[in-house]
């Protein structure tokens, strides 16, 4: 169970440190999604 919050805890992390990358994904999501 830990392992499986350890990767969940480290996604926010990163979305937070890197928040261009997660609009960058939203955008990419959004385009594909049109």
């Amino acid at each position: 169970m830990n392992s499986e919050r350890s990767p969940s805890i480290k996604s926010e992390e990163v979305s937070q440190d890197v928040p261009e990358t997660a609009e960058t994904t939203n955008a990419a999501r959004v385009s594909n999604t049109l």
